[in-house]
């Protein structure tokens, strides 16, 4: 539904133009309904700009209100979609996880957090809008363990969902344990992925440093609210280890970026020279689908891994002037195994760079990891369609 203030009528999201005006004319039609939708599914509306004066159209659907504000040459558009006490809700939210974290600075012994770890902390409580409610990322229990090199930071984290009347609904997100500054949350990222009125939360996040000993959380990164109930979003694809959003084609949908199984976090003893504290693969795409769910091998995801893994690598063990480069030998590494190449014979190059990768030592973390790389799952393949 889209609205102004001095006149009411509707839209339903239209797949073609509705009622296009002729763009030559200049009068003043008045108040309007057009909603244009372009090549690009984006969804217009054509509205008159001029010096002095001052419009408020309201644009509405079932699940959001914006507000745009024009006044003269100059449009603001608005979030509309809560009331007050939807406003204070998230306030209190916001208020909430200030207070956990300055009270964590006054623990004792090594549960306190330092303000410099404080300081490098990603925002929780933040309510980003979704529909006609929002959704928010919120610290439960937060605390330092560990002194040095096992330092650790340990975080208990719950989805929240806040409606437009302020009302809280919550479930657990997981437990993370990261070396300090090894946590980072992105901007929360929302849409109706499903269609169904109600719009999904994606949490990217990325672990770069995890705690000594620390396993990685399995956390469900994408999550919905329906009948009164914050869950798991089952349509998402299975990931851990963070993952990010990307945007592979014009169609305005979220797609979700993850390096899947090729992520490992290694420790200052992993065999290389200089063992930095993650290694990674290249990222694997998964792409939103018009039913709700995510694809790793349709056109669109196979065409940004090839993007990421152009050719065949001539060899996978990298080194430079100054040693093993670990970071592109783990990207030579996945991206053959992407493209077709045998594993036995990834196998034996590996075998015959052992000492390379190791600091001359028979065996070692690094080592041991891209082992295990390689029979892990892909998640998708290009196999002969790549390049030579």
């Amino acid at each position: 539904m889209i609205h102004d203030s001095s006149a009411e009528a509707t839209a339903e999201k239209p797949s073609e133009p509705v009622a296009a005006a002729d763009a030559g004319e200049e009068s003043d039609a008045g108040p309007s309904n057009e909603v244009l939708a372009d090549e690009r599914g984006e969804l217009r509306l054509v509205v008159p700009l001029r010096d002095g004066a001052k419009q408020s159209v309201t644009l509405e659907w079932t699940d959001t209100r914006y507000e745009l504000q024009i006044d003269g040459t100059n449009a603001k558009l608005e979030w509309a979609g809560s009331v007050v006490s939807h406003r204070r809700a998230c306030q209190a939210l916001l208020d909430q996880n200030r207070a956990r974290i300055s009270d964590a600075q006054k623990l004792e012994g090594p549960a306190k957090i330092s303000a410099a770890e404080a300081a490098r902390l990603p925002k929780f409580g933040v309510c980003q809008p979704a529909g006609l409610g929002s959704w928010a990322l919120s610290l439960t229990r937060f605390a330092g363990a560990g002194e040095g090199a096992a330092r650790a930071l340990a975080f208990d984290l719950e989805i929240v969902r806040i409606d437009i009347e302020g009302k809280r609904f919550t479930a657990p997100f997981g437990t993370i344990e990261v070396a300090p500054g090894g946590l980072a949350i992105s901007s929360l990222t929302v849409y109706d992925f499903d269609d169904d009125g109600n719009d999904e939360l994606i949490v990217p996040y990325e672990l770069n440093a995890l705690a000594a000993g620390a396993k990685p959380a399995a956390l469900s990164a994408v999550w919905t609210f329906s009948n009164g109930a914050v869950s798991a979003y089952s349509k998402a694809p299975s990931l851990s280890g963070g993952l990010g959003v990307e945007h592979l084609d014009f169609d305005m949908r979220p797609d979700i970026g993850s390096y899947g199984p090729f992520v490992a976090w290694l420790g200052a003893d992993c065999g290389a020279k200089s063992c930095p504290s993650r290694v990674t693969g290249p990222k694997f795409y998964f792409h939103s689908e018009q039913d709700g769910s995510f694809s790793a091998t349709d056109a669109g995801a196979k065409a940004a891994l090839g993007r990421a893994c152009g050719q065949k690598p001539a060899a996978i063990v990298a080194t430079t002037g100054s040693g093993l480069n670990v970071a592109q030998t783990a990207k030579n590494l996945v991206c053959a195994r992407v493209l077709g190449a045998a594993r036995d014979a990834l196998a034996s190059e590996l075998a015959a760079k052992r000492a390379d990768l190791c600091g001359g030592a028979t065996t070692c973390a690094l080592s041991s990891t891209f082992e295990v790389w390689l029979d892990a799952e892909l998640p998708a393949e290009l196999g002969s369609a790549a390049k030579p």
